[in-house]
């Protein structure tokens, strides 16, 4: 399954999803993404609908990992993880090569983490959880 399959078997894919961790082993050649998935329902009431559930999704066989520049005009310092979402490659960066290439989507900084890798694994690590609504 690679990354754009794995996103779309989820409730709401990997939209507002948030990375606290993604780490690179060169060596087995493994993209490991700690993440919160969003698994809450539009149609829960209000204080339901903002479910997250801890998982790692785990990247075979990658070829790169670009992560574009922040935009020093967005408050990228600020944040202790990263909002994302998954979107198909930009022809223009995606290299050739074996595997799936995509890009992540990171809200907090205006621009995009690209991967090309093989299979995507995700696995649960934790019960989800519901957060308080924002305030309105």
């Amino acid at each position: 399954m690679t990354l754009l399959e794995l996103a779309a078997s989820l409730p709401n894919g990997l939209h507002d999803a948030e990375i606290t961790e993604l780490s690179l082993s060169f060596r087995e050649r493994v993209i490991r993404i700690t993440v919160d998935v969003w698994i809450g329902d539009m149609a829960a009431p209000r204080e339901r609908l903002e479910e997250y559930r801890p998982a790692l999704i785990e990247l075979s066989d990658f070829e790169y990992c670009i992560l574009d520049r922040p935009d020093a005009t967005y408050p990228y310092k600020t944040n202790r993880e990263l909002t994302i979402d998954v979107t198909a490659a930009d022809p223009s960066v995606a290299l050739a090569g074996e595997g799936s290439a995509c890009r992540f989507w990171v809200g907090d900084w205006n621009s995009f983490i690209h991967i090309r890798a093989g299979e995507a694994v995700l696995t649960w690590t934790g019960p989800a959880v519901f957060r308080p609504p924002a305030a309105s």
